[in-house]
C-alpha cells in the first residue's frame, strides 16, 4: 500500500507542476455514486463505532469487498 501512495503523491505532484487543475469544476460530491460512497461510509462508522474495531482494519477489509463488487467477472 505505501508504494502505491507514494505513486500516486508523484503523479498529484507532478500534474500539479504540469498545470492540471487539481479540483475540476465538477464536483465528485454530485456524482451519480455519491449514495453508494455515502452508503459505505455509513457501514465503516457503525463497524467502528459498534464492534470498537480499529479503523484501519475496517476500512482496509470493506475496500477489499468494494473492490471485490467492482472487480469484473469472467
Amino acid at each position: 500500500m505505501s508504494l502505491a501512495s507514494v505513486l500516486a503523491a508523484l503523479a498529484l505532484r507532478s500534474a500539479f507542476h504540469a498545470g492540471v487543475p487539481l479540483f475540476p469544476r465538477s464536483s465528485l460530491a454530485s456524482s451519480p455514486l455519491s449514495p453508494a460512497r455515502r452508503a459505505v461510509g455509513l457501514v465503516n462508522g457503525v463497524i467502528i463505532a459498534k464492534n470498537e474495531v480499529p479503523a484501519f482494519i475496517v476500512t482496509l477489509g470493506t475496500s477489499f469487498i468494494v473492490r471485490g463488487i467492482a472487480y469484473p467477472h469472467e
